[in-house]
């Protein structure tokens, strides 16, 4: 799709963000596990791997930004079984992601209504969970922050 996208259009490919809510950001985890050196950054919110989590996941070339309410017990944060399935644990997504590249110690910050966990690699990506107060549930508001974070990491001018 993003060829196709960069062949048909004049879209920058290196300002393409992919972002889902609860089985969309159980794709978007897919996507940067196995793409991310196609996507300038993801933001997957309240959804992660269904279980068995991958193998293995290639570099993480983008940064990754998760939202997640602490009282969402649609996709808890620990994971749950569902039918013959179980939604996957984020903890072991992060650490599944984090054995990608060489992360740094994580750093805690409070933005607006999200409180965030940081971790950077050598060159520049972020891994960062942030938790809200709530369920299961999007808003504009994470998008938007995640976007901030994103410019503020990137060498790209808008």
């Amino acid at each position: 799709m993003l060829e196709k996208l960069e062949q048909e259009t004049e879209i920058d490919l290196t300002r393409v963000f992919v972002a889902g809510f609860s089985a969309g950001a159980m794709v978007v985890w897919t996507l940067a596990c196995h793409r991310s050196d196609a996507i300038a950054g993801f933001i997957p919110v309240s959804g992660t791997f269904w279980e068995p989590l991958p193998g293995q996941c290639g570099s993480l070339d983008a940064d990754l930004i998760h939202c997640h309410g602490r009282q969402d017990d649609v996709v808890p944060m620990q994971g749950r079984p569902v039918a013959d399935s179980h939604q996957g644990d984020l903890d072991a997504a992060f650490a599944l992601m984090a054995q990608t590249s060489e992360f740094g110690t994580s750093i805690s910050q409070e933005r607006s209504e999200l409180s965030c966990e940081r971790r950077e690699s050598e060159t520049g990506q972020r891994l960062e969970l942030c938790t809200f107060d709530g369920g299961h549930q999007f808003r504009v508001g994470f998008l938007q922050d995640a976007f901030l974070q994103f410019s503020a990491n990137s060498p790209i001018q808008n």
